[in-house]
């Protein structure tokens, strides 16, 4: 019996060309295996490699990113009371002081007493008052909970700028007098939330009184704004927030030396590496120092990955990460480091100084 004629299983391909093309599409097939291979051997090195804890005390500089959170902060501050260190070099980026993403209060809605149980602000705008010289007289009460030994964190901005921040331990009254200036806006920030299996930390704003009124939605205007690692507050930059709030921790902060760029949309660490190195171009003295980054754990790779690509001798830049406190089984978590995964891959085939 004849063998029957060989058919193409591609109808649009005639079979001598498929027999000729059998050779080439068998090594495409391997090479996309071993691709596919090796991208999934990667991601998983990456993966695992997110939780690092390399400790590298012996040197002298530290070097912060100025969007790390309020948590990292605290342990900053033990750390540094364990550890002696030269300086620290603090890069962030200026805000926009323009009101976004405002939510107005409305008259009935928690009037007297209210309550930010996540990082936000609460920015009050007064009815105008027209009196001449104006005497304003403001009185705020406020009430913090307290988590991992911390105690809410607040700050007080009267017109766009800062008159106080610190930690609500338990009840905290705070009286400021404005002379000649008409009262705009009164802005209190709430800035260090955190949850443990034992306590949560909130901050409870009592009352604000103007010249003995009590400000409610009746008679100002009243709206609460979320704040982000990207803006926090009122503060003219992220690394202003780092350092006030070190201050408050009780660190000496004459030794942090804070350099901020333009806010970026997109690839943040990538621009403040690129800063990061323009600044040792621009100073021959500190390239001959050594620095190590503390920051938060999933975050500590990528931000190694890129300062030691912006620096001009990479083994001068270290870093410190303390064990995370997260619950690295939860769906957001492992989201999260998929995202960081990702980010890596990204910034080690792009990111060239």
């Amino acid at each position: 019996m004849s063998t029957p004629p060989f058919k193409s299983p591609l109808s649009f391909v005639p079979s001598d060309v498929y027999l000729r093309m059998m050779p080439k599409v068998r090594i495409l097939k391997i090479a996309f295996f071993v691709s596919l291979a090796i991208a999934a051997t990667s991601f998983a090195l990456i993966y695992n490699s997110l939780n690092l804890n390399y400790q590298w005390k012996e040197k002298e500089n530290i070097l912060l990113e100025g969007w790390i959170g309020a948590p990292t902060l605290e342990k900053l501050a033990l750390h540094l009371q364990q550890n002696s260190v030269d300086s620290i070099l603090l890069l962030g980026w200026e805000y926009n002081l323009e009101d976004n993403n405002l939510e107005e209060i409305k008259e009935g809605d928690n009037s007297k007493t209210i309550k930010l149980i996540a990082n936000s602000s609460l920015v009050i705008k007064p009815d105008k008052v027209d009196i001449q010289d104006t005497i304003s007289e403001i009185e705020i009460l406020l009430k913090g909970d307290s988590a991992t030994s911390y105690f809410a964190h607040y700050s007080i901005f009267i017109n766009q700028k800062l008159a106080e921040s610190g930690f609500a331990k338990h009840k905290v009254r705070r009286l400021y007098k404005l002379n000649g200036v008409d009262l705009e806006t009164i802005t209190i920030t709430f800035d260090n939330d955190t949850r443990t299996a034992n306590a949560d930390r909130n901050l409870e704003i009592i009352s604000v009184n103007h010249n003995g009124e009590v400000l409610t939605p009746a008679n100002a205007n009243l709206y609460i704004h979320r704040s982000n690692f990207h803006k926090v507050g009122q503060y003219a930059s992220n690394a202003a927030f780092v350092k006030q709030y070190c201050h408050d921790l009780g660190l000496d902060t004459s030794t942090f030396k804070t350099s901020v760029i333009e806010l970026q949309e997109n690839g943040k660490t990538i621009a403040l590496a690129r800063h990061f190195s323009s600044l040792l171009i621009h100073n021959k003295n500190l390239q001959k120092h050594a620095f190590y980054i503390f920051g938060e754990s999933n975050h500590a790779l990528r931000s190694l990955i890129a300062f030691r690509r912006a620096s001009q001798n990479p083994k001068n830049i270290g870093v410190y990460v303390h064990p995370s406190n997260d619950n690295l089984k939860s769906d957001e978590n492992i989201l999260y480091k998929i995202e960081e995964v990702l980010n890596i891959i990204y910034l080690l085939l792009f990111f060239h100084v």
